[in-house]
């Protein structure tokens, strides 16, 4: 019986071992090649869906820093009103649209659609358009918006005179205009606002992409802040902006004898988060537009 018992052991088993031992090398190597299969269609599946987000998507940016994600959700029309949602990422800072988005029914943008209206929901951008013959929209063209961020620079100080030239700080690394000229002082008025208070008007010109805003007066041991209004062409590049004061005085003379001894200091920029970049290298956006039916 133990014959029985150990021939097996010693002759069948061991074919049975060898067999089993191929058997599980074959099915590890199977194992493992349905692994790499399996990893080859995941890699696939990934950046075929990061293709498709970013096909929707710009980033953009000042230079390396403050990122902002610019995605286009859907478009849809309804009833002749066209409503594109859209969302801004920017990671938690703060930043300001100079320009919202451009929408067109054309990739040459010759005829871009008027913004009807503009709401947050959500954290998301709806934007509504109208149209005058929406039988022939299947597709919209998106160009990006302008975006701003406000930051704090070094400070420039300079004596508060009409055709001052302002020069960024050469220790403003941070900034495109760093040691170069940043705006210029065109022109100072004195505005009567009221008796005993008076509108003080200070024109700038400027071709930088970074904006000064939020300049202070200094004169006499005060220090005066004031209001910033800034000025943008057809292409929405800024041109000119005005610095705006309210001082208390008696006489016209008396505001314009102290101006004459002040200082302009800015240490507060707005710069131009423009430059995009996507997979694609390109701004403008398509976008397929769903129909839905009136009610």
């Amino acid at each position: 019986m133990n014959n029985i018992i150990n021939y097996p052991e010693k002759s069948g088993g061991k074919e049975m071992s060898n067999r089993s031992l191929i058997g599980l090398d074959d099915i590890r190597e199977f194992m493992k090649i349905q692994r790499l299969i399996a990893i080859i269609v995941l890699s696939i599946s990934t950046l075929f869906l990061c293709a498709f987000t970013d096909d929707s998507m710009v980033q953009l940016s000042h230079g390396d820093n403050h990122n902002v994600n610019v995605t286009y959700h859907n478009a849809q029309l309804k009833n002749d009103i066209l409503t594109v949602t859209a969302s801004y990422d920017s990671s938690g800072e703060a930043f300001q649209i100079g320009q919202d988005i451009v929408v067109s029914t054309d990739p040459n943008f010759e005829t871009p659609l008027k913004i009807t209206n503009c709401r947050v929901v959500d954290e998301n951008y709806i934007y509504q358009f109208n149209i005058e013959d929406s039988s022939k929209i299947d597709t919209i063209y998106i160009r990006p918006p302008v975006l701003y961020k406000a930051v704090e620079t070094v400070p420039v100080k300079v004596p508060l005179m009409e055709g001052q030239i302002v020069q960024r700080s050469i220790e403003a690394t941070d900034f495109k205009t760093a040691g170069l000229d940043w705006f210029l002082i065109d022109s100072i008025s004195v505005e009567e606002a009221s008796e005993t208070l008076f509108l003080v008007r200070i024109n700038i010109t400027s071709d930088a992409e970074e904006l000064p805003r939020l300049a202070r007066i200094h004169t006499e041991g005060m220090e005066l802040g004031g209001l910033t209004v800034l000025y943008f062409d057809e292409e929405d590049i800024f041109t000119k902006g005005e610095f705006l004061y309210y001082i208390e005085g008696d006489k016209e003379e008396d505001i314009v004898s102290k101006l004459e001894k002040s200082f302009l200091v800015v240490e507060n920029a707005l710069i131009r988060m423009d430059e995009t970049k996507t997979r694609s290298s390109l701004n403008v956006k398509a976008l397929p537009v769903a129909v839905e039916e009136g009610q």
